[in-house]
């Protein structure tokens, strides 16, 4: 059981660090897909989505407390599929955009994408059968998941080619009122 955790681990792992970098290395079509949603501010979540995907995957790669961080992934799953089953049901999309650029070669259906979200979650299994007993280095291994989901940050921010602004909030207008 425990080498079929360590494997399961992994694979997810690789396949959430392969979504984050393929999304972050054109965040800006990622941010203009999460605009079919719904509101502009949406946009705004792209680079988010992406570092939570980057820090996921690493936790999970470095097998970083692997139990909640299988957890919080398994999570992060469903709040996804969630989305995306309101995005296919409400406003007709078909294209989830999970693994950005490439989304089309992996999930051009959404049967696809709940199927392989589901397969996600049934990998996750073997890792909170494996109990572990302690963790060691979690020190050097959280600053190396720091420092890539900063770099990931940073390719992300490289590649946004417009600019996302929030939109004007009810505190401003109130500030207007009282400078008349």
């Amino acid at each position: 059981m425990k080498y079929l955790s360590y494997f399961s681990s992994a694979l997810l792992g690789l396949i959430f660090l392969f979504s984050a970098l393929a999304k972050a290395w054109d965040a800006e079509a990622f941010a203009d897909m999460l605009l079919q949603y719904g509101p502009q501010w949406f946009s705004i979540g792209a680079p988010i989505v992406i570092c939570i995907e980057v820090i996921l995957a690493m936790a999970l790669l470095l097998r970083i407390y692997p139990i909640q961080s299988a957890f919080y992934t398994d999570c992060f799953l469903i709040i996804v599929s969630i989305i995306f089953a309101y995005g296919v049901l409400e406003k007709g999309i078909e294209n989830c955009g999970c693994f950005g650029i490439y989304s089309n070669l992996f999930t051009n259906k959404p049967w696809v994408t709940f199927t392989r979200n589901t397969l996600l979650l049934i990998i996750s299994i073997p890792i909170f059968l494996h109990k572990n007993l302690s963790e060691k280095f979690v020190w050097p291994k959280g600053l190396i998941t720091i420092f890539i989901a900063a770099a990931t940050c940073f390719i992300c921010g490289l590649s946004m080619k417009k600019s996302y602004t929030l939109p004007k909030t009810s505190y401003s207008k109130v500030e207007k009122k009282l400078k008349q």
